[in-house]
C-alpha cells in the first residue's frame, strides 16, 4: 500500500472515532414532500455521468485506481467531505480514461477505415430434419449468406451470396454511393439493369419524415471527428468534478458490503442532497459551459447549431434553474447517495435512497471481490410493483471469467418476475488495435424461453471472429448458427456509371421488371434449390407462364 493510500485511510481511521462536529455532520431531517418531475430531470442531468462511469466500474471488472490524497490533506485534517470527493473523484477518472481509451480506439479505426477497409461475414444455420420435415421442407439441411464488403468514407460495396445446403442458388450486388445518397441493386442473374433508391427519405418521392442527418454528414463525422480522445478526456473530468466538488454534506462509518454470498470490509459515506444543491450543481454546470469556448466550438462542428444557439440554449436552461429555485420547498425530502469505498480507495458499492425512507433504495449497485472472487448485484426499483435487478457471482481465470448472472425483470404486469440465467464458462472481451473478441462460452436460460436453451461458443483472434450458437428444446439440438467474419485487405471498385442502365425502384419499377426474364431466374433457382416444398411454392408461381407456353405450343401442332 502506498504511503498516499495509508495516510488516506489513517486518516478515515481518526475521522471515524474523534467526536470533532467539525469533521462530522450528522444531520436529521423529518422531510415528507415529494420531488416533482422537474427535479427528479435535473437531478438525472447532475447525475448521468457519474452513474454510467459507476456501472462501468461494476460491469467491466477493471480494478479501479486506488484513491489519491489530495496535496492540503494529512493525517488529521481530513474530513469527511474531503474522504468522499477524493474517492468519487479518482474513480471517475479511471473509468473516464477507461472509456476516452476505448473511443480513442474507435477513432483510429474510423481513421484507418477512410482509404478503405474490407469484411467478410458468412453466417449459416443448419436445421434438425425433424423441424423443416413439419415445415413441409424435406430436404433442406442448411441455408447460408455470404457477405463481402468494402467501404470507403466515400463509397461501399456488398457482394451477397444466397446458399441451401451449401449450394450457391443466387447472388446480388449492393452498391452505395455515400456523396449521393444513392443505393444500387445489382441481380445478375435476373437483369443487367439496376435499381436505384434514396438513402434518404428527403432526396425522393416518398412521403416519409426526412432524417435529421445525411448520410454523408454521418460519415463525415465518423471519419473525420472533432472531438479527440484527449479533449473527450479532459472534458469528461472537468464536468463530472464539478458534479462532486459541491456535495459536502458527508457522513462516514465503517462498515461492510455482502455481494452474492462475497463480503469485503468498507467505508460508507452519506452524502445528503438537497433539492437546492441539485440546483446549485446543476447552475455551475451551466455556467461554466457557458464560458467554455471548446465546447461551443464542438456544439458548431457536430452541427447542432450556432454559436449564438448554443449560448441561448444554456440561457433558456438557467432561466428555468432560477425558476426552479425561486419554488425551491424547503420540506422537500433529502435524496441521499451513500457510497462504499474499500480499503483500496475503490468504489465498490452505490445506492440512493430518501432520508424519510432509510434502508429502501430505489437505485443502486454492490461489488464484492474476495480473491479471485467477484460478486455483484444492482438494482433500480422506480415502485412497489416494478424492479429490474441483476446479480452474479464470476471467478477469475487471468482475463476471462466463469459463473453465473442472472437478471430478474418485473414491469408490474406479473407476481412473477422475467428471469434468464447466463452460466459464463471462461469467457473474455478483449480488443486490438483492430477490434474486439470474444472468447469462451456462455449459455441461455430462462422461464420465458419456453424449454429453449441457447449455448453461444465464441472464438476471436487475428481480425476475426466467430460465434456458433445452438438453439436447443429440452435438451435437444433444434438449430445451430455458425456466424464468422473477419476484416480483410480493401480492394477498389467502380460505382455503378452513365452506361448503366438504372431504374429508379420508386418511380420506374415497372420498367425494370420489363427488362428481367423472372421465368429464367425462378427455373434457375428452383433447379439449384432442390428442396421439395421449396420447389413446390415456385412451381406454383410459374404455373400460369408454363401452362401458357404449353397451349403456344398444342396450338402450333
Amino acid at each position: 500500500m502506498s504511503d498516499c493510500q495509508k495516510n488516506i485511510k489513517h486518516s478515515t481511521n481518526d475521522l471515524l472515532s474523534t467526536n470533532d462536529t467539525k469533521l462530522i455532520k450528522v444531520q436529521q431531517r423529518s422531510r415528507e414532500s415529494s420531488y416533482n418531475k422537474a427535479t427528479f430531470r435535473c437531478l438525472a442531468r447532475v447525475f448521468g455521468t457519474a452513474m454510467l462511469t459507476a456501472a462501468l466500474l461494476v460491469l467491466s471488472f477493471v480494478a479501479p485506481t486506488a484513491v489519491k490524497a489530495n496535496a492540503e490533506t494529512t493525517e488529521t485534517t481530513v474530513t469527511s467531505a474531503d474522504y468522499y470527493q477524493s474517492a468519487e473523484k479518482a474513480n471517475l477518472e479511471k473509468q473516464i480514461d477507461a472509456i476516452t481509451q476505448y473511443y480513442g480506439l474507435c477513432l483510429d479505426n474510423y481513421k484507418n477505415a477512410k482509404n478503405g477497409i474490407g469484411s467478410e461475414v458468412t453466417v449459416k444455420a443448419d436445421i434438425d430434419p425433424s423441424i423443416v420435415s413439419s415445415m413441409g421442407l424435406e430436404g433442406l439441411n442448411s441455408v447460408k449468406a455470404a457477405i463481402k464488403s468494402m467501404q470507403t468514407d466515400k463509397k461501399a460495396k456488398s457482394e451477397i451470396s444466397l446458399f441451401t445446403n451449401d449450394k450457391e442458388f443466387t447472388k446480388l450486388d449492393v452498391y452505395v454511393d455515400i456523396n449521393k445518397e444513392l443505393e444500387y441493386i445489382l441481380i445478375p442473374e435476373l437483369s443487367k439493369a439496376y435499381l436505384k433508391l434514396s438513402m434518404n427519405p428527403a432526396n425522393g418521392v416518398s412521403n416519409q419524415t426526412p432524417m435529421p442527418f445525411t448520410t454523408k454528414e454521418l460519415m463525415d463525422l465518423l471519419y473525420n471527428n472533432p472531438l479527440s480522445e484527449e479533449s473527450l478526456n479532459k472534458l469528461l473530468v472537468k464536468y463530472t468534478s464539478i458534479l462532486v466538488e459541491d456535495l459536502n454534506d458527508v457522513s462516514v462509518i465503517n462498515d461492510n458490503v455482502t455481494a452474492s454470498g462475497i463480503n469485503e470490509v468498507a467505508t460508507k459515506a452519506a452524502v445528503q442532497i438537497t433539492k437546492k444543491t441539485q440546483l446549485d450543481i446543476a447552475e455551475k454546470v451551466l455556467k461554466t459551459a457557458k464560458s467554455d469556448t471548446e465546447l461551443a466550438d464542438l456544439y458548431v462542428k457536430f452541427k447542432l447549431g450556432t454559436k449564438q444557439d448554443y449560448t441561448n440554449v444554456i440561457n433558456a436552461a438557467l432561466v428555468q434553474i432560477t425558476d426552479e429555485k425561486s419554488k425551491a420547498d424547503t420540506e422537500d425530502k433529502v435524496l441521499v447517495m451513500n457510497v462504499w469505498v474499500n480499503a483500496d480507495g475503490n468504489i465498490i458499492a452505490r445506492n440512493f435512497t430518501y432520508d424519510t425512507e432509510p434502508g429502501t433504495s430505489f437505485l443502486g449497485y454492490v461489488s464484492a471481490k474476495k480473491d479471485s472472487e467477484i460478486g455483484f448485484e444492482a438494482w433500480y426499483t422506480p415502485n412497489n410493483d416494478e424492479k429490474y435487478a441483476i446479480d452474479g457471482r464470476l471467478k477469475e481465470e487471468g482475463k476471462a471469467v466463469t459463473g453465473d448472472i442472472q437478471l430478474a425483470l418485473n414491469d408490474g404486469t406479473s407476481p412473477v418476475p422475467d428471469k434468464f440465467l447466463i452460466k459464463l464458462d471462461n469467457f473474455s472481451y478483449t480488443s486490438d488495435s483492430y477490434t474486439s473478441y470474444m472468447n469462451g462460452k456462455f449459455t441461455i436460460t430462462g422461464n420465458l424461453l419456453s424449454g429453449m436453451s441457447i449455448a453461444v461458443d465464441c472464438t476471436g483472434k487475428d481480425k476475426r471472429q466467430t460465434m456458433k450458437m445452438d438453439f436447443a428444446q429440452y435438451e435437444k439440438n433444434q438449430v445451430s448458427v455458425l456466424i464468422d467474419s473477419k476484416i480483410i485487405d480493401y480492394k477498389d471498385f467502380k460505382l455503378p456509371d452513365k452506361s448503366a442502365k438504372i431504374y429508379d425502384m420508386e418511380t420506374q419499377m415497372e420498367d425494370y421488371m420489363a427488362s428481367t426474364d423472372i421465368q429464367k431466374f425462378l427455373k434457375g433457382i428452383n433447379k439449384k434449390i432442390d428442396v421439395k416444398g421449396i420447389n413446390a411454392i415456385i412451381d406454383q408461381m410459374l404455373y400460369p407462364s408454363m401452362q401458357m407456353e404449353q397451349n403456344q405450343l398444342d396450338m402450333k401442332n
